[in-house]
């Protein structure tokens, strides 16, 4: 999908998922898209899905990216994540370690949101180059917790 809107949507503005659970290569594309103003996340990842998102600007959703602990490959390359209202960035919120999400920030801003990036649970994340500025709560939130 290149320089597309996607705007006032009830659920996520873009769901990607992989129901077969076969390795697949890339499933979405998206360049120079906005998406806004969706009462769930702007863009969502789940069950196996990969999603890759290149000069986005995600803004005034929920949340604005959600990448679940059972999607696959997400990457997240030069985009605009902001004014959402919970986390511009969320991942893996079931508390499971045992996931192979595999999450890569690269160039991105991510600012006045709620919370900038939550990385709790996820095993394989990369964030580099990036910006994470004046959300209203944490930066970048990481946790992992053991529990035996």
């Amino acid at each position: 999908m290149l320089n597309c809107e996607i705007s006032n949507c009830l659920g996520a503005g873009i769901l990607v998922l992989n129901d077969l659970e076969l390795p697949q290569e890339l499933l979405l594309y998206m360049k120079g898209c906005t998406i806004q103003h969706c009462d769930f996340a702007g863009a969502e990842a789940r069950e196996h899905g990969n999603m890759f998102l290149e000069d986005c600007d995600i803004s005034n959703n929920k949340q604005g990216i959600l990448v679940h602990d059972n999607a696959s490959n997400v990457i997240i390359s030069r985009c605009n994540i902001f004014n959402n209202h919970l986390e511009g960035i969320l991942g893996a919120e079931n508390y499971l370690h045992n996931n192979t999400t595999r999450l890569m920030i690269d160039n991105c801003s991510v600012h006045n949101n709620k919370l900038g990036v939550s990385l709790a649970y996820l095993r394989s994340i990369t964030v580099q180059n990036s910006q994470v500025f004046s959300n209203r709560s944490w930066g970048i939130f990481l946790s992992w917790t053991f529990q035996g």
